[in-house]
């Protein structure tokens, strides 16, 4: 079995520095999908109330942020 060495807080100084990175992008990428979902139900609103075909639901695909937040 092989074994790595690594300095603990080297080692927690770059988990928690992708931890924080990925929260960032995570939020981001909620705030665009948050403006296309608004966009796509105006669009189904418009739809409906022109009396064209109205669409039942929305396809996209919402982000997801599996990383626990805690204090390590």
């Amino acid at each position: 079995m092989n074994t790595v060495k690594v300095k603990r807080e080297e080692l927690l100084t770059k988990v928690r520095s992708n931890r924080d990175a990925h929260r960032s992008l995570f939020l981001k990428a909620q705030e665009g999908y948050r403006k296309l979902v608004i966009e796509e139900l105006d669009r189904m609103l418009a739809d409906a109330r022109g009396g064209r075909p109205i669409q039942r639901s929305v396809t996209l695909t919402e982000p997801s942020n599996r990383s626990k937040i805690t204090t390590v």
